[in-house]
């Protein structure tokens, strides 16, 4: 939906400090960097000066964050310098978890999204039991990948404890790039890209169904590239069912033949003992609350 285009009056009403959006930082810069005959024309720096105003007055909320992003819609910026405001407001918020955040390469940020769209191409789906309306498709990672590309989701890299997270209200997806165990990085990426697509689809479940099926998807993902199993994926109740699923997989001479165009060849269905052990393995590791509910946020379908 086209966005009607305000005149800086109406900008400055808008952002005014007392107004619903109000900020008096961000107005001040914006008020000192405009003027009726070059609100057009502001430049990447000006622009990031605007920015600055926002994360240093720590405007976090996504109204704000919207607002924000709609100004410098109305007054013409470049689809590039709008995702730069919204990327960089993102990873302010993120930083306000103490995180270090990482600078990544355009080169290395692509690979990680040719992973995940890569990982589209694994020709199975599994569904968890009495949740027939949870489907996991290998072949909706491209479409993560999509948003990611699009910066419709914001990827951060990140030194800290956790190997990996997702943020379904920032639209984050962060991954530790120096774990302090032997781990294999990119499995965390898929992990978290199953989080990212349980988002998406706005599915209500328990923490327990979300780390399951993100468990089994970084297990299955690991297994097709002949990697190692490491932690808690190493533990029977994941390995073997991530294994079984692996052993469903159309094959010829022994190599897993990939989906075309993101067709599902096979569905797999998890068995309640599998579920049961699975809970129990992760429950035990402290992987989750099994009392806690996630809090899915509605958003585009799949």
């Amino acid at each position: 939906m086209a966005i009607k285009r305000l005149s800086r009056k109406e900008v400055i009403d808008l952002i005014k400090p007392h107004g619903t959006h109000g900020d008096k930082k961000i107005h001040d810069v914006f008020v000192k960097s405009t003027t009726q005959e070059n609100i057009k024309q502001l430049t990447r720096e000006e622009v990031r000066f605007i920015i600055i105003a926002a994360r240093d007055h720590g405007v976090v909320t996504e109204r704000e964050d919207q607002c924000l992003y709609n100004i410098l819609n109305y007054i013409g910026i470049a689809n590039d310098a709008r995702e730069y405001l919204r990327r960089f407001l993102r990873e302010s918020k993120v930083n306000k978890g103490k995180k270090e955040i990482i600078p990544m390469t355009s080169n290395f940020e692509k690979q990680k999204i040719q992973i995940i769209s890569q990982a589209s191409r694994i020709p199975v789906q599994f569904v968890l039991p009495k949740r027939a309306d949870c489907v996991y498709k290998f072949s909706e990672f491209k479409v993560i990948a999509g948003l990611l590309d699009r910066g419709d989701i914001s990827m951060f890299a990140y030194k800290g404890d956790a190997y990996g997270e997702y943020r379904p209200g920032l639209d984050c997806l962060i991954f530790n790039n120096y774990p302090k165990k032997e781990h294999n990085i990119d499995s965390t990426i898929i992990h978290e890209a199953t989080h990212a697509i349980q988002d998406v689809k706005g599915w209500d479940a328990t923490i327990g169904h979300t780390e399951a099926a993100a468990h089994l998807a970084q297990a299955v993902w690991l297994l097709v590239h002949s990697k190692p199993l490491l932690g808690r994926l190493d533990e029977p109740a994941i390995s073997l069912t991530a294994k079984r699923i692996l052993s469903k997989m159309p094959s010829k001479n022994g190599d897993i033949m990939p989906s075309k165009n993101g067709d599902i060849l096979v569905t797999v269905e998890i068995k309640q003992i599998e579920y049961d052990g699975i809970l129990k393995v992760l429950k035990d590791k402290g992987a989750y609350d099994i009392t806690k509910k996630a809090a899915p946020k509605s958003g585009d379908k799949l």
